[in-house]
């Protein structure tokens, strides 16, 4: 089965545009980030390659691995399969390296990269192999946690949510409250382990950051030549194992999940009895989105923020035991700015991947499209769901952006009209993802088309305003919609440094393409309004006669009487 698998892969996928297309832009973002700006500088030039190849490697590997695997058990066309002979160790093989072939496709196309800098000498063989192949064990194994996390029953994601909360409150707790008290008596003890050689606390620290794979790539960018092999090997070892783990845990929850996913759960009727009210396409998008929201992002976000709220607001009377170091570094990074700027990204993901009210998939939003259509909807109708289901995906996001600029203003970092005009440009930019992503509701005709459009939505927009930034072209930046939002929260000299403007200037040229922008998508709106009906229409019908690509046409079936000739006796001929 693996074998099949593979072997259709490595014939077919990549003959698919999206795949091409998704290498592609690896590789442009990996020249502009990395690249940019940096070729007199080796060491940086090194770091960005090195942490450009990781994060790609981890997106690329969530999505094109992991939402695969995730999506496996929500097919009823499974169930054929899961009768066969063939055991779910390859049933989930197969899906694995099928995910893992095409995210090994995309990884590889850094590699001239990796290869310009080791011909240049700045780095050994070795590390050379590392920057490889530790991003794409470490996509891989991104991609498997995803869809371990995805197989697990809910009150188990409910747990893990909770401790997630849990741990930051813990955190928030010792080094905030506490941290007078707590933090001092931490570093004693820690140093009274360290100067211990037989120390187990000591060993088992200094085996952790070895092993540590943003340890690993870190010191080969900082310090070339100083990481022996073994503790390559080590790192790989380790990243391998996590994913044989994972691989296994998903073999013994394949059947029990997909009962979950086709037949119910009690859970699920849990509040089902709610009045609908006048809008039942709104009340069950907002209980879709709903099931599973990504708290632990929120909960860090939400944690980072106030933490640097609250040292903005402090001043000089922040107490230095409370994640200074952190806190400094995010400073370095473009503080409130950058986290503004990435709350409001957080928040536009949910709405990249509206793909038909987040159906998990094609056939389900065939199945739901079924009734939705004969019922009586207008056009808008299914807009406000989608605006309502959007909304409740990201407004913590949306409010965590917001307490950032109002953080921010407070401490006389911006203005108050500064703060105004950022709340309107964090509502212009979901106002243009929303329109967007309703113009192509019924334009999209398969899962992978909407997952890449989705992807280049979340993460095409900050890469490119990130290389925008990097090729010092800031001014076209502030024409873009994120970052027009960080360079509103820059100190006047940064924003002068970046773009050659004036504050005011500035300014003013963000609330022109802000205007432009809002234009935009009351056209777009308007116009996927108008064609609503018609194209929703031919969506459903591709679908109903769509085949996979690459797959011969059908040949027309023969004549009845050739596929099962009559029995009847032709009619005797008359006597008379």
């Amino acid at each position: 089965m693996v074998r099949f698998y593979l072997l259709h892969q490595l014939r077919y996928a990549w003959a698919t545009p999206a795949l091409r297309a998704t290498v592609a832009a690896t590789v442009a973002v990996t020249a502009v980030i990395a690249l940019g700006g940096n070729a007199d500088s080796p060491t940086k030039l090194l770091v960005m390659l090195t942490w450009t190849q990781l994060l790609l490697a981890i997106v690329v590997g969530g999505f094109l691995t992991g939402w695969r695997v995730a999506q496996f058990p929500k097919s009823r066309a499974i169930e054929f399969h899961l009768v066969t002979p063939v055991s779910d160790w390859e049933h989930v093989g197969g899906e694995l390296a099928a995910g893992m072939l095409r995210t090994l496709v995309v990884i590889v196309g850094g590699l001239p990269f990796v290869a310009a800098v080791l011909g240049a000498g700045w780095i050994n063989a070795g590390e050379a192999a590392s920057l490889v192949a530790v991003p794409l064990v470490g996509g891989w194994l991104s991609g498997l946690i995803l869809a371990t996390v995805a197989y697990e029953p809910p009150w188990v994601r409910r747990l893990l949510e909770r401790a997630v909360l849990a741990g930051v409150i813990v955190y928030l707790l010792l080094v905030g409250l506490l941290g007078h008290w707590f933090v001092p008596w931490l570093i004693r003890w820690w140093a009274w382990h360290a100067s211990r050689p037989t120390s187990v606390i000591r060993r088992l620290g200094t085996t952790l950051s070895d092993v540590n794979p943003f340890h690993l790539l870190g010191d080969i960018s900082h310090t070339p030549g100083s990481v022996a092999p073994g503790r390559m090997v080590a790192v790989l070892g380790l990243l391998l194992t996590a994913a044989g783990l994972c691989y296994l845990r998903l073999v013994v929850r394949l059947r029990t999940h997909y009962d979950e996913e086709q037949f119910g759960l009690r859970g699920r009727q849990a509040g089902r009895g709610k009045p609908l009210g006048t809008r039942p396409l709104c009340w069950w998008t907002a209980r879709r989105v709903s099931r599973f929201k990504g708290n632990v992002n929120l909960y860090l976000a939400w944690a980072t923020i106030g933490l640097y709220g609250g040292w903005m607001l402090a001043g000089d009377r922040w107490p230095a035991w409370i994640a200074f170091g952190q806190l400094r570094m995010i400073q370095r990074l473009g503080g409130a700015a950058l986290l503004a700027a990435a709350a409001l990204q957080m928040a536009v993901v949910g709405v990249a991947f509206l793909g038909g009210l987040w159906d998990s998939d094609s056939t389900r939003r065939v199945r739901r499209l079924e009734l939705l259509l004969v019922a009586p909807l207008e056009p808008w109708a299914f807009f406000e769901a989608s605006a309502v289901a959007a909304w409740t995906r990201g407004r913590g996001y949306v409010l965590g952006a917001l307490a950032m600029a109002l953080a921010a203003t407070l401490a006389g970092k911006i203005s108050w009209p500064t703060c105004s005009l950022l709340v309107g440009l964090g509502a212009t930019y979901l106002w243009l993802s929303l329109s967007v992503a309703f113009r192509n509701f019924a334009r999209l005709r398969n899962d992978r088309v909407v997952g890449l459009w989705g992807l280049a939505w979340s993460v095409g927009w900050p890469v490119a305003t990130i290389g925008l930034f990097q090729l010092g072209l800031g001014r076209v930046a502030a024409f873009t919609p994120l970052g027009a939002v960080y360079l509103v929260m820059l100190p006047p000299a940064e924003q002068l440094a970046l773009t050659g403007f004036s504050t005011n200037m500035l300014l003013g040229c963000v609330t022109a393409a802000s205007a432009g922008w809002v234009t935009f998508s009351v056209l777009l709106i308007h116009r996927a309004l108008v064609t609503f009906d018609v194209e929703i229409h031919g969506w459903f019908a591709a679908q109903l006669e769509t085949r996979p690509a690459g797959m011969p046409a059908r040949k027309p079936l023969p004549a009845a009487e050739t596929l099962m000739p009559s029995t009847v006796p032709a009619p005797r001929p008359s006597c008379h």
